[in-house]
């Protein structure tokens, strides 16, 4: 089975689908109730895999996005455009980024909360999966240092865009400047909007 991130973080669904694989019934019977299910942890397994990669590949784009424009910035003539207009992808790439963690905790939480009790009324007695509650319980529900990196670089564009041309000091470009604020603030609010249903859904995953 090719590793993905499933499979490393949580390396003991792999192994409970392969056991509980063994269950089923002959190739040439007709597919069974667990059967379907390790189909569709299989096809939850790939969309965390892409979730994975989409959040991984964002921030490179965002690093050759921010090389071009620094490369142009000089001979613009739109320089204040430009910089409020670089701001706002930042904050939108970040809105992005904890849409895609999210959807990862959503399926996390549909795993643990509607496939373990449907597995467990086939697989009967048998144990699976006991290492995901074990690791829940250490993780808790406290703060997580790393989910709130993408938002202070939200707010860290925000700050440095203000403060450098200081908007409510401005007369001549007052109105251009009063609106990259303007666009950045409100994307900044979507950020922390994002962030909250993140922690709400991660919290929400059956412990």
């Amino acid at each position: 089975m090719r590793p993905t991130w499933a499979t490393v973080a949580f390396p003991s669904w792999s192994e409970s689908m392969y056991t509980l694989a063994l269950m089923k019934e002959p190739d040439n019977a007709e597919e069974t109730p667990i059967q379907l299910q390790i189909a569709e942890y299989q096809a939850l397994e790939s969309k965390i895999s892409n979730l994975i990669t989409y959040q991984s590949s964002l921030w490179a784009v965002l690093a050759i996005f921010l090389t071009l424009l620094s490369n142009i910035w000089s001979a613009s003539p739109h320089k204040r455009l430009l910089e409020w207009g670089s701001a706002l992808v930042v904050q939108l790439a970040v809105v992005f980024w904890y849409e895609w963690q999210r959807e990862n905790y959503n399926i996390i939480a549909y795993i643990e909360q509607d496939m373990r009790p449907a597995i467990k009324r086939i697989a009967g007695s048998k144990r699976f999966w006991n290492y995901e509650l074990w690791a829940l319980k250490q993780r808790g529900d406290g703060f997580v240092w790393w989910e709130w990196l993408p938002a202070t670089l939200g707010i860290t564009v925000v700050v440095l865009a203000s403060v450098w041309h200081r908007p409510w000091l401005s007369a001549q470009n007052k109105l251009s400047d009063l609106g990259g604020l303007v666009a950045n603030v409100v994307a900044f609010g979507i950020i922390l909007w994002r962030a909250v249903e993140m922690v709400r859904t991660r919290k929400g995953i059956p412990k």
